[in-house]
């Protein structure tokens, strides 16, 4: 009777799902700068992933967001990346932005 008891909890917490630790925005984004950049131009999917691989070419870039519908473009990077280089990358890719606003996390 004994060793079924065992065997039964030992199923139980074998059974048990393991998550990894998590994480919020403080823990994944501490000491980097978020970059709003308004762009003009911008009518499909193409277009998002140009201005995205142009942008994550830049040294530093962590992320980069492409909304396509509001026609901007968030990125975080480290936080001595220079922002009108971010913006210098997507016109590179073809199109008009404008710096909106930068945010020091």
């Amino acid at each position: 009777m004994r060793q079924i008891l065992v065997i039964l909890i030992l199923s139980l917490v074998a059974s048990m799902p393991v998550y990894p630790p998590a994480y919020g925005d403080e823990g994944e984004k501490k000491g980097l700068m978020e970059v709003e950049i308004s762009v003009q131009g911008m009518t499909c999917g193409g277009c998002a992933a140009k201005i995205k691989n142009a942008v994550k070419s830049v040294e530093g870039v962590v992320s980069v967001e492409v909304e396509l519908k509001e026609e901007e473009v968030e990125v975080h990077a480290q936080k001595g990346v220079d922002p009108q280089k971010l913006v210098a990358a997507v016109e590179s890719a073809g199109y008009k932005a404008q710096l909106k606003e930068v945010e020091y996390e």
